[in-house]
């Protein structure tokens, strides 16, 4: 337990960005909708617009991803689409 405390604390007070990679992965995205035709496309309210333009993309973006690693991916990929810089810097 001591030694998890420790690396949990230098990880959190090293000045890496881990500690904030870790709050990120806590925030709640209950408000993100299936904003395209697209299923796997999820947007934030008001990043619509963005999630339109990226949605052509994805399906021969994720074919080149694919054929390098020469596999699928292992779970259905999920795009999460922000608003703004400041919402997904949260």
């Amino acid at each position: 337990m001591r030694a998890c405390t420790i690396l949990v604390l230098s990880l959190l007070l090293g000045g890496c960005d881990h500690g904030r990679h870790l709050v990120a992965m806590t925030r709640s995205t209950a408000t993100f909708t299936a904003c395209t035709p697209d299923p796997r496309i999820l947007c934030e309210p008001n990043a619509e617009k963005l999630a339109a333009q990226i949605a052509p993309l994805v399906p021969p973006a994720l074919a080149i991803i694919e054929g390098k690693q020469f596999a699928h991916f292992a779970s259905p990929v999920r795009i999460q689409v922000y608003a703004s810089p400041e919402s997904f810097s949260r």
